[in-house]
């Protein structure tokens, strides 16, 4: 049965039950009074429970319907918006009617909006930038996302948060002191913060640019199906590698400040989580547990090593003094799909990190999701330029992105030997 028949036929029991009961209520005033009006109100309230129960199925039946009618509305929409934006990408602007390009801002913006969960007139991303690129579908940014994710390993360990600003503030800690009255704990109200507005430590983490170009010709333009998705995951793979090295080794201009560089080092030594390896050519077993054990009890649970390849083929010869291995759980753990581990914790390689040397900063340990924020303008730009080279035509892409440590007690290094 359809819903417009399910819909008839419970509007026409609703008649039907209504008709009954005047009859069988007008029968029985006529015999007994007091008994009727018992018989009213048990008559009423059972017509009332059913008459709400069939407009819950109203009520379900219709929102069935307003939702299919939506989730098709959506899917229509999408597709639309494809056809629109792969139609830019292999005509170029000029040679689009103004009204398909207008029809494919509202759609981009709508997509947005929805990912944002804004309502309409709320504030969005903009959908154009200064360079004049046209904002991406929603459902390729997202997919733009996952390759960023499989290609750089710090999205999937550091926090990661998406804004709608240029920059973001984060509440890293707070001033406190305490202790027992009866051991003599003195308040000093000259250095010690108001009890009840305690003063946060702010960490300001601002977005880059971060941009991509391809350069295809006018054939492959031509050739190429899906040809938007294609330009579009080719820019945005080669954006992903930039940015892992910026979020380990970025200088902070113009870029992420990584946390592998000097300042934020300092402030991990500070935190004390830090070890100078007696070599710079070998490993240490004890060495590894010294800075395990340097983090503090929050952080425990939570710690993971990083470092790249070359460093994991060393630690996986190294060994205490009765031959136990450090690198653990690959070769006697697999078969128990146990994960292997150093010194009992599990790694991630991250391969812009450098090779054990002298004064050599190769392996790192600690809680990364505490640590290290990363913060993403939500939306990506592609503009294409028609004048760039012929029979080539540049596409360039841009995200704005940022990072940096934010919790140095959460993180620590080892050193290499001068």
């Amino acid at each position: 049965m359809s819903n417009e028949q399910e819909v008839k036929a419970l509007i026409e029991e609703q008649g039907k039950l209504v008709k009954s009961f005047r009859k069988e209520v007008v029968d029985k005033i006529n015999t007994n009074e007091e008994k009727s009006k018992q018989f009213v109100n048990d008559k009423d309230a059972n017509m009332q429970k059913r008459l709400d129960e069939i407009e819950e199925k109203i009520n379900k039946s219709n929102r069935k319907v307003l939702e299919g009618a939506s989730e098709d509305n959506n899917k229509e929409e999408s597709k639309e918006l494809k056809g629109l934006y792969d139609a830019y990408v292999k005509f170029g602007e000029k040679k689009i009617d103004r009204n398909d390009l207008e029809r494919m801002k509202e759609l981009a913006t709508n997509e947005y909006q929805k990912r944002l969960n804004k309502a309409a007139g709320d504030p969005v991303v903009s959908y154009t930038d200064a360079s004049g690129g046209h904002l991406i579908p929603e459902f390729m940014y997202q997919t733009i996302l996952n390759n960023f994710q499989e290609i750089d390993p710090m999205r999937s360990e550091a926090d990661v948060v998406s804004i709608t600003s240029n920059k973001i503030e984060f509440h890293t800690g707070f001033d406190a002191s305490a202790g027992w009255e009866s051991e003599s704990f003195t308040y000093n109200s000259g250095t010690a913060p108001d009890a009840a507005d305690p003063s946060f430590t702010r960490k300001e983490l601002s977005c880059n640019v971060l941009a991509g170009q391809i350069r295809l010709s006018l054939e492959a333009l031509e050739d190429i199906p899906n040809i938007g998705s294609y330009v579009t995951e080719r820019l945005g793979a080669k954006m992903a590698y930039t940015e892992s090295k910026a979020f380990i080794d970025g200088s902070g201009s113009g870029q992420p400040t990584g946390f592998n560089i000097n300042a934020n080092r300092v402030l991990m030594a500070a935190q004390s989580n830090n070890v100078t390896m007696g070599s710079n050519t070998v490993f240490d077993y004890d060495e590894f547990f010294e800075l395990q054990s340097a983090f503090k009890t929050g952080y425990q649970s939570n710690l993971k090593w990083y470092f790249n390849l070359d460093t994991l083929g060393k630690l996986r010869k190294v060994q205490d003094s009765q031959g136990n291995y450090l690198w653990a759980g690959a070769l006697q753990g697999a078969a128990q799909a146990h994960p292997a581990t150093i010194s009992g914790r599990p790694y991630t390689i991250l391969p812009s990190l450098s090779n054990l040397a002298a004064d050599s900063y190769s392996v790192y340990c600690g809680d990364m999701k505490q640590a290290y924020k990363i913060i993403q303008r939500v939306g990506m730009s592609v503009k294409r330029l028609d004048e760039f080279q012929y029979p080539d035509v540049l596409f360039i892409a841009r995200m704005r992105i940022g990072g940096d440590l934010v919790l140095p007690e959460a993180l620590g290094y080892m050193k290499g030997a001068s």
